[in-house]
């Protein structure tokens, strides 16, 4: 445990932050597997519009620092990748 007041402020707001990252990160899980199901089932106009508000969502997650920038473009990619190749 830390001593300083100081650090215990900062382990208290990194506490606060890592409980509001993992709402954001389970809120875009769950998107992400409904578009998945709509990618099984190869409707590609549901999930183009699930996309969206996933990339939304994806990015304010970006802007809270839930995720690095990088992380979520990479996120974005591989998923538009999948709903591009259905046919």
């Amino acid at each position: 445990m830390p001593n300083k007041p100081s650090a215990i402020k900062a382990l208290r707001q990194a506490k606060k932050a890592a409980l509001a990252h993992l709402t954001i990160k389970n809120s875009l899980r769950n998107l992400e597997r409904k578009i998945k199901k709509t990618i099984l089932a190869k409707d590609k106009k549901v999930a183009t519009t699930l996309a969206k508000e996933w990339q939304k969502a994806c990015d304010k997650a970006k802007k809270a620092k839930a995720f690095k920038a990088n992380t979520a473009n990479r996120l974005k990619s591989r998923l538009m990748a999948k709903i591009n190749a259905i046919k």
